[in-house]
């Protein structure tokens, strides 16, 4: 194999470690990669961001989503029924989430980097922050994937134990069955606590711009507003209602979401990497991405159209620019070239091996102090 150098240290400005991957010299397996999609899209002579693939999928979420918006201020359903259109709502936020505000806030939706951070403020009117999103997951996550306190998605606190690091407590070993309650939580915990705290917290520390802090409080006023509190007031039904809906929409959505994202990076196989005492971390970035996430159904187009493309996360991760629609072509180019470069290419065949494997790992993480992968 190629000779292994250090490369310059990557910072957060939002985080203070450093830390160094390792620097692959001479056969580099991301600069042929790139190289080799980038030469697809000229020869295809297509885009690589939002086709008429995408657009129509945009266009079918939004519809959607006024559809539910108008059917619960028609007040002309029972409490049960207003209930039922709330869950439905939620899963139609996560699609949302998934399939739009995702690819605008990565930059892959538009060529425009105004327009894509337009599309994203969806993400906001969702009630989660897209500039907090911008930051623990755009950087964060796709770039420390799986190393313990740098990659925001699995640093949850005390109550799950997403890492080997993190220290074992009795209750741990039924995580692998309260993990889906507290996914149902998920949404309201971003909603109401998490994105709020960080931002007060980066304010303070001046890390925020003024307009940033000002949009931040104004748009997390508006899905409370009018899908809770507006309803309320104004339908015919008992107030309590449309506040039980409202949860429910969040708890649906919150599953959803936390689901599609856990089994790219928390299922059997894929690697938790820490750094040594001088931040040294044992893999070049794209080697790292490679050990550290996980494909799922990858043949199935139903999967791929509801999930928003991260089935193809090793693609995702390679190419985060690039709108999801293209993932089915890509993934055979990366797929061979890992083959070439003896990467590995992990993946489950199916959604539901995935999910089982899933809560096998939360079982054995939460059973086995010193289990990794």
């Amino acid at each position: 194999m190629s000779q292994i150098t250090k490369q310059p240290t990557i910072i957060s400005p939002y985080y203070a470690r450093n830390v160094k991957f390792a620097k692959r010299v001479g056969d580099d397996f991301l600069t042929v990669v790139r190289q080799r999609v980038m030469d697809e899209f000229k020869r295809r002579k297509i885009s690589p961001y939002a086709n008429s693939e995408m657009l129509l999928k945009t266009l079918m979420v939004f519809t959607l989503y006024a559809l539910c918006v108008i059917a619960i201020y028609s007040n002309y359903f029972s409490a049960g029924a207003l209930l039922g259109i709330y869950a439905f709502l939620g899963f139609v936020c996560s699609l949302h989430g998934l399939n739009v505000a995702h690819d605008a806030m990565h930059g892959a939706y538009f060529r425009s980097p105004t327009l894509n951070k337009s599309l994203s403020y969806g993400f906001d009117c969702n009630c989660t922050s897209s500039f907090v999103w911008r930051v623990s997951h755009n950087t964060h996550h796709h770039i420390y994937t799986n190393i313990p306190g740098l990659d925001y998605d699995i640093d949850k606190g005390s109550l799950l134990r997403f890492q080997p690091t993190d220290p074992i407590y009795h209750y741990h070993y039924f995580q692998n069955w309260y993990a889906l309650p507290l996914y149902s939580l998920m949404s309201l915990n971003w909603g109401f606590y998490s994105d709020i705290v960080w931002m007060v917290q980066e304010y303070r520390k001046g890390t925020v711009p003024n307009q940033e802090m000002a949009l931040f409080c104004l748009l997390k006023l508006v899905h409370p507003f009018f899908l809770m509190i507006l309803p309320m007031i104004l339908l015919s039904v008992p107030w309590w209602i449309p506040l039980i809906g409202y949860i429910i929409l969040h708890s649906v959505s919150g599953v959803t979401s936390a689901v599609v994202f856990q089994l790219a990076h928390l299922v059997e196989g894929v690697e938790f990497v820490n750094a040594d005492e001088g931040g040294e971390l044992p893999y070049d970035w794209a080697l790292h991405e490679m050990n550290t996430t996980s494909n799922f159904a990858t043949k199935s187009r139903w999967v791929t159209f509801w999930v928003g493309g991260l089935n193809f996360q090793v693609e995702h991760h390679l190419f985060p620019e690039i709108c999801h629609v293209h993932y089915f072509w890509i993934s055979d180019i990366v797929r061979k070239t890992a083959e070439e470069f003896n990467f590995p290419y992990k993946e489950n065949r199916t959604f539901t091996g995935a999910l089982v494997s899933h809560f096998r790992t939360l079982k054995k993480l939460g059973r086995n102090k010193d289990w990794n992968g």
